[in-house]
């Protein structure tokens, strides 16, 4: 999983390294027409699904829980409850810049000048 998105700038873009102002740090230029519609689908599966997965697992413990406390005749614990929630929503809401600056660098256009990025090839 974690050698999917180099292995594929290097069969897309093997020669399209920039030089990156916001990160400062050398980066893929993205330039191939593939990535118009790849990097949607990269953070997708990167960003969006793992937040799905995290809060349909959250849901399923909780029903679980139920099920093992009303076959026990006991009452589910609210501390065990909120818990388990608020650290769900947390986490969600850590990924959330992340998710934003993903799906907007897919969108956004790179304003370097040619002469710039001449240099830099």
């Amino acid at each position: 999983c974690v050698l999917i998105i180099p292995a594929t700038n290097l069969v897309n873009d093997h020669d399209d390294v920039v030089f990156n102002y916001r990160t400062y740090v050398c980066d893929w230029g993205y330039s191939s027409e593939s990535w118009s519609w790849l990097r949607p689908i990269f953070a997708t599966i990167f960003v969006f699904l793992p937040n799905v997965f995290v809060m349909a697992t959250t849901v399923y413990m909780l029903v679980v829980a139920r099920k093992i406390a009303r076959r026990g005749q006991q009452n589910l614990k609210w501390q065990g409850i909120i818990t388990t929630v608020l650290v769900a929503a947390v986490y969600c809401v850590s990924v959330l810049p992340y998710s934003i600056y993903h799906f907007a660098a897919s969108s956004v256009k790179d304003q370097s000048s040619p002469a710039v990025m001449a240099t830099l090839r």
